[in-house]
């Protein structure tokens, strides 16, 4: 995919001389994938109601 995303970005900028920013996902200065969202076990608030 790294490889694709290099030609595809060359050939953009071949023809149509646009350049292509990727950018990412992020939180607290980490990078957010796929994995660790999906993963992600939320917090849940206490069955009373927080009383």
């Amino acid at each position: 995919m790294v490889k694709f995303k290099e030609r595809a970005d060359e050939y953009i900028w071949q023809k149509y001389r646009i350049e292509v920013e990727h950018l990412c996902a992020m939180r607290n200065g980490e990078k957010q994938t796929y994995e660790k969202l999906f993963y992600h076990v939320p917090k849940r608030k206490s069955a009373g109601g927080g009383h």
